[in-house]
């Protein structure tokens, strides 16, 4: 005989059957052949049926207590000014403003700190709301967003005679390499100290190009296609007219520019440097200049 698939059910589901056998005028094999509940399970719910519809056990409100929405709100309106948003800050505006309900929601409570402090993370996370490391700013969301438009504006003012595939939107970012580690391995009772030509990484400066149409334009480099995102240009540290300028970029791939600079490219070197080398020479036949 095949072992029978055990079924369990929950408390809520259990009342909702044994009220619904209440309201049936079909015998309990019948009920129980149609709604699949073994003898022996049935047996059981009827024999504690007055201590199951009258627990309280695993009750659960369905509203925050009439707080919910306020509750929402405040922790958009905390975020929305870009400050700090804890679960402690929440439990703060219950005392405040909630003060009865709170009290009221710890009784019985074997743990009432732990209890609340689960019932805020699950009601941050129904409202679309995750834990995160905090990423501090000099400036807020909204003047950078506002500032952004004004330049942006300054900037369509002053070239608004040129075509959208001749502006050129230049940045730059950094590529940290030789970085030294955070542990070695020293001798038991030794010291762990190291000499200073590990004390510093070294840094590549890689300027990314694109131009402001967004639409891909042919341009005929070496039987190349080039679009909207023009090659790379890499800058690496060291002297013009050094070793790494003579001999090394060569041996660097085709695909992208590279050159050498003795100190670290800033935005302003960088806006020298793009007008003085004509912006890649206009995507011209040299990989090194």
């Amino acid at each position: 005989m095949p072992r029978r698939c055990h079924k369990s059910h929950t408390i809520g589901d259990k009342r909702k059957l044994l009220a619904l056998f209440d309201q049936e005028t079909i015998s309990r094999r019948a009920f129980r052949a149609t709604y699949d509940i073994p003898r022996s399970t049935w047996i059981g719910w009827q024999q504690g049926k007055v201590k199951l519809t009258g627990t309280i056990i695993n009750g659960k409100r369905k509203t925050f207590g009439g707080i919910q929405e306020r509750t929402a709100q405040f922790m958009k309106y905390v975020r929305r000014d870009e400050h700090i948003l804890t679960s402690t800050h929440m439990i703060t505006f219950m005392k405040t403003y909630n003060a009865a309900w709170l009290h009221d929601y710890k009784v019985g409570k074997r743990d009432s700190y732990k209890s609340l402090l689960k019932l805020c993370q699950d009601f941050a996370q129904r409202h679309n709301f995750s834990q995160r490391v905090p990423c501090h700013t000099k400036m807020p969301s909204v003047d950078m967003e506002a500032l952004r438009n004004d330049f942006a504006g300054e900037c369509w003012n002053k070239y608004h005679a040129y075509e959208s595939c001749d502006i050129l939107n230049v940045d730059e970012t950094d590529v940290n390499y030789d970085i030294h580690p955070g542990k070695i391995w020293a001798g038991n009772g030794k010291s762990s100290k190291v000499d200073n030509t590990h004390n510093h990484s070294d840094r590549l400066t890689a300027v990314l190009t694109w131009r402001a149409n967004g639409t891909w334009l042919t341009i005929c480099v070496t039987d190349a296609m080039i679009g909207d995102k023009l090659p790379i240009l890499f800058i690496a540290h060291g002297v013009p007219g050094g070793t790494i300028d003579k001999y090394e970029l060569d041996t660097y791939p085709e695909a992208h520019y590279y050159d050498v600079a003795h100190v670290c490219v800033n935005r302003w070197t960088l806006g020298l440097w793009v007008r003085s080398r004509n912006c890649f020479e206009c995507c011209g036949l040299k990989k090194s200049w």
